[in-house]
């Protein structure tokens, strides 16, 4: 077995894992609030885990848009304090929840799968990026692509911070191919990466 298919196997390998660990997560995590600090369970609630107290704020306004076409908190009160970005990407998602009668626990997991699913594609662009750094060396390059993807999908601080249920990981996406066609128009011109920023 030659280097570039054990690092094909390797690559797949990591991704099932990676996909495995967010698909259990979403699956699994107990629907509603924990009763207790200590809860003698191995998988979190979806109330605490991954999705943080300003990623509720936004969901349930992203609720609310979806059902009522208002951007409204509680008790139909007007707000302004959103991501919206984020929160209409959200709305999206609830409605089609809604659509298909839905509670505003299965949008949580369906929120956290398009989180898994956004960090997957971060990861990706990285790894282009990676790539495209690397000098005319094809080995090289995929080498460094797949170490690039591997450290981004492992990385557990990136996993909570796409998780949280904020915008940071959308913004994190569009910086990364931003930086990858700046990068690739560098390129086409025999600029430096200096050069193409001015």
């Amino acid at each position: 077995m030659n280097i570039k298919m054990s690092g094909r196997i390797a690559f797949t390998i990591f991704v099932s894992i990676y996909l495995a660990y967010g698909l259990t997560l979403t699956v699994f995590s107990h629907s509603g609030f924990p009763q207790a600090m200590y809860t003698n369970t191995f998988m979190p609630y979806l109330s605490d885990k991954p999705v943080g107290e300003d990623g509720f704020y936004m969901l349930t306004v992203a609720w609310n848009l979806a059902a009522k076409h208002k951007i409204v908190y509680n008790l139909n009160k007007l707000t302004t304090g959103i991501q919206p970005l984020s929160t209409f990407i959200y709305a999206a998602l609830a409605w089609i929840v809604q659509f298909f009668n839905g509670d505003k626990w299965v949008f949580i997991r369906l929120v956290i799968t398009f989180n898994v699913v956004s960090l997957l594609l971060f990861a990706h662009v990285l790894g282009i990026i990676a790539k495209t750094l690397i000098p005319n060396n094809k080995s090289e390059k995929y080498q460094a692509y797949v170490l690039t993807f591997t450290i981004a999908i492992f990385n557990f601080s990136l996993f909570c911070t796409f998780g949280y249920g904020l915008e940071t990981g959308i913004y994190l996406i569009f910086i990364a191919i931003c930086l990858l066609y700046t990068l690739r128009f560098a390129n086409s011109r025999k600029l430096s990466f200096q050069q193409a920023i001015v």
